[in-house]
């Protein structure tokens, strides 16, 4: 009985990661395509939408990492109050190695 629910678990997980993959996919090309189009790059609204595009990728990426550390890390993560999708701050110096933006 503990094997199928660990199987069951692992299958859970192995979805939640590609399922968070793919909405970082597509909230990177979101973000790129914002980023890339004509405007007034310096005003407030450029970026404060900047800093939408910002925090949900960098959620995706968060969870898409929790998801494959298996399922204790992302309730601790959720325990402790880290999640950026929760609320948590994005480390800006530590997006920008990843992402260059």
């Amino acid at each position: 009985m503990q094997a199928l629910r660990e199987q069951g678990t692992n299958n859970w997980l192995k979805h939640q990661v590609e399922d968070m993959e793919e909405h970082l996919e597509t909230a990177l090309w979101n973000a790129a395509a914002f980023r890339d189009a004509e405007g007034h790059h310096q005003d407030e609204d450029f970026k404060e939408s900047l800093h939408v595009h910002r925090r949900r990728v960098a959620g995706f990426h968060q969870l898409a990492d929790l998801f494959r550390q298996g399922e204790g890390a992302f309730l601790a993560a959720r325990q402790d109050r880290v999640v950026i999708f929760d609320g948590f701050r994005v480390n800006c110096s530590h997006f920008r190695q990843i992402y260059g933006w």
